[in-house]
């Protein structure tokens, strides 16, 4: 897993979005604890920057101790984290710096899949 810098970090627990997960809108002041997910790799190594890293709760983070449709378990839930992290994305800037990757491809591939899902009412998932 690559490190997170320390000003990425506090800017990550500065911002709002970060304090519920991105699935199930478990908040960390309900008590949940909430992982921080890399949802992109380039280059070999994971996308260390805000639009990339996706709050999930545990259950739905853990490949070991989480759900079977955690985001390390179930490629939908791991391809959807991805489709909500790119609308995050300004996709004609990684265009300009991650040019390797055909991010348009990519967000209109999840975009057509996943658009009109909702979490949790596809095949009964909590």
């Amino acid at each position: 897993m690559k490190q997170i810098s320390e000003k990425l970090k506090q800017e990550i627990l500065a911002d709002k979005y970060y304090q519920q997960c991105c699935l199930t809108g478990n908040k960390i002041k309900d008590g949940y604890k909430i992982d921080w997910h890399h949802a992109w790799t380039y280059a070999h190594g994971q996308i260390s920057e805000m639009w990339a890293i996706m709050p999930v709760c545990v259950k739905k983070h853990s490949a070991v101790n989480g759900d079977k449709d955690s985001v390390h378990n179930c490629l939908e839930t791991r391809e959807y984290v991805k489709y909500l992290s790119l609308l995050r994305a300004d996709l004609e800037d990684l265009k300009k710096r991650m040019f390797k990757k055909n991010w348009e491809q990519e967000f209109s591939y999840l975009s057509n899949k996943y658009k009109d899902y909702k979490y949790g009412e596809k095949k009964g998932i909590e």
